[in-house]
């Protein structure tokens, strides 16, 4: 997977694009299938009957928009994928908010984020607060599973150790640096 045209840089190292590689492979065995139709917030590039959308596309989408509006009608798709988009966006509850208008009663979300950490993004959260976040959006999460550890030398140290491990564990919520999560669309 060409993975520069995602936004990713182009002079990352062959051991991190390995890693990365290895990260979307748990995260497909984890999410399973994506039932269809399925919005991809963020154009993460999945596959299938989805509809994907971002403000500023880095490949290819099928609307320019932004998570915080968007231009559907209630209860239209079957479930939603939000692959480290909460960090970017401007009001990340409005985000969660309006994935749920326009997802169907017990239709899934499959989001991922980083967690637990102090990440040089818009956003950063603790595992708990992001888990909180989805719930008031009127989410139920279904499951979780953690990707790396928070404390930094401790996670440098594991992937250099072997990233096929580093990958395979499934770390707890309170110490990951990688939460992915899948919900079910609740009653509001």
């Amino acid at each position: 997977m060409d993975l520069t045209k995602w936004g990713h840089p182009a002079h990352v190292t062959s051991e991190q694009r390995d890693l990365w590689d290895q990260m979307l492979e748990v995260w497909a065995s984890f999410a399973g299938s994506i039932p269809s139709p399925s919005l991809d917030i963020g154009a993460a590039g999945h596959k299938g009957r989805t509809v994907s959308i971002d403000p500023f596309p880095r490949g290819p989408i099928d609307i320019q928009a932004v998570g915080e509006q968007l231009p559907f009608q209630d209860d239209t798709f079957s479930s939603a994928v939000l692959e480290s988009v909460l960090k970017h966006v401007i009001a990340p509850e409005s985000v969660l908010s309006e994935t749920r208008r326009v997802l169907k009663l017990g239709s899934l979300l499959f989001l991922t984020s980083p967690v637990n950490s102090i990440d040089h993004h818009r956003h950063s959260y603790t595992s708990s607060q992001l888990c909180a976040m989805i719930k008031t959006a009127g989410f139920r999460i279904v499951r979780k599973r953690g990707i790396g550890f928070s404390f930094r030398p401790l996670d440098r140290w594991m992937k250099r150790l072997s990233h096929r491990w580093y990958v395979s564990l499934n770390v707890p919520a309170s110490i990951c640096s990688v939460l992915l999560v899948v919900a079910a669309a609740a009653n509001p």
